[in-house]
């Protein structure tokens, strides 16, 4: 609203100006920017251009995101032992999930329920236990931060299924389970994944485990929001986790990658910026 607010001063002004200037609205920023691909197709790119939605200082640099679906197939047989009936956490990728819940059949509800609870209290964390038939489902509840910044949140599916890997399972819940505890468990920046990375002006690769949804049966999927910094290296990155999710069971289904902005911080256009932002109007 500033952005307009300055244009409209400029228009009612007078002011002679030199360059086209436009304000153009995007609405599909989350889900594939097909806005400004339309816009691109039907007019001709800007000269210069930047988004007025953050504050100063400039942002001149941004991380790349690769977005990546990794599934798993379900158990064919009922197991005798524990089962992990159903489990889901989060429903944005870019978001540290804030909640995860665990269906859960067993033989030994009682003694699943008060080791929940201990743990929770050990952890420091919220949880609660509900019972219903056969089954047990466990909820627990974390901190929700955005993606870009995963070391800052505590992420609800990750620590529930660090409580679920002390206990028996077999197949591929544990698959399941195994796969979030070696690759992913308090693990922000890729190092148990084999990715880490860091270059100086965007620092260090961040993964954030955003959505977990599995079945006893029909299996499950995890996605990743993965942040990379300059000079990354996307192929040799997926190849990475495509040989550590297979260890697992898992497969990849789905990646994506959109690329990193970068505009140098000597860039004409940010000296323009800064010395806008600065100038002294007094007097």
């Amino acid at each position: 609203m500033a952005a307009f607010y300055a244009l409209k001063i400029l228009k009612d002004l007078g002011l002679p100006l030199k360059r086209k200037i436009r304000m153009i609205y995007g609405t599909d920023e989350e889900t594939g920017m097909s806005c400004m691909k339309h816009y691109l197709d039907v007019e001709p790119a800007p000269t210069y251009g930047f988004s007025p939605d953050n504050e100063f200082p400039i942002v001149y640099a941004e991380k790349g995101q690769i977005n990546v679906k990794l599934t798993l197939s379900g158990s064919e047989e009922e197991k005798h032992g524990t089962i992990l009936v159903n489990f889901s956490s989060g429903d944005r990728g870019n978001m540290v999930p804030g909640k995860a819940a665990a269906e859960i059949k067993t033989k030994q509800p009682e003694e699943l329920v008060n080791r929940f609870k201990t743990y929770c209290t050990e952890q420091g964390l919220h949880g609660e236990v509900s019972k219903s038939n056969e089954t047990i489902t466990l909820t627990l509840y974390g901190k929700t931060v955005h993606g870009m910044e995963p070391q800052n949140g505590v992420n609800a599916g990750l620590e529930c299924l660090h409580f679920l890997h002390s206990l028996s399972f077999a197949g591929s819940d544990q698959s399941f389970i195994t796969f979030a505890e070696n690759s992913l468990y308090r693990d922000p920046f890729g190092e148990k994944l084999g990715i880490q990375y860091s270059e100086d002006v965007l620092g260090p690769l961040t993964v954030n485990a955003g959505i977990f949804n599995y079945n006893h049966t029909a299996g499950g999927s995890i996605q990743l929001n993965i942040r990379f910094p300059l000079n990354n290296d996307y192929q040799h990155t997926i190849e990475i986790i495509t040989k550590k999710a297979e260890t697992c069971h898992f497969t990849i289904a789905d990646a994506q990658q959109f690329s990193t902005h970068y505009i140098p911080a000597d860039h004409p256009m940010i000296k323009t910026l800064q010395s806008a932002y600065q100038c002294d109007y007094r007097g």
